[in-house]
């Protein structure tokens, strides 16, 4: 009679252990997100001034394309980055002074897309190419 009770208990956890395996693997994949965008300044003094240049990264925790856009006047190079080692970058350049919202969309095939936005201010600026430096002289 123990054998059986053995056997019985061993079988109801070999199955409900198989029955937790199936539905973890069944489960749908956490949903990839776009997280902490930033917009560096790099060697500009003043903050975000016309045409010059400014790295964007966005870290991400999948490989899907990031698309990236400036709702105003501003272009990104490339607008469409693959993520590098968890991280899209590209290069934002404003071309018009005020406020910009920019975007950081990155979408999935198997689950919601992710966003986020930045909003910034932009001034003139002058962009010393040599330097690749920019001197924002007004807001």
């Amino acid at each position: 009679m123990r054998s059986t009770r053995r056997n019985a208990a061993a079988g109801a956890a070999y199955a409900f252990g198989s029955l937790v395996a199936a539905l973890v693997h069944l489960a749908p994949p956490a949903p990839a997100n776009v997280s902490d965008f930033t917009i560096a300044t790099g060697a500009s003094l003043g903050g975000y001034g016309t045409d010059c240049r400014y790295r964007a990264s966005v870290p991400v925790n999948s490989d899907d394309t990031v698309i990236f856009y400036d709702e105003d006047s501003g272009s990104f190079a490339p607008q469409f980055a693959v993520p590098v080692d968890g991280v899209a970058r590209a290069v934002w350049t404003p071309t018009a002074r005020g406020t910009h919202v920019l975007h950081a969309l990155q979408r999935h095939a198997d689950g919601p897309d992710s966003e986020l936005t930045v909003t910034l201010s932009v001034g003139m600026g002058i962009h010393f190419q040599d330097l690749d430096a920019c001197l924002v002289v007004r807001q």
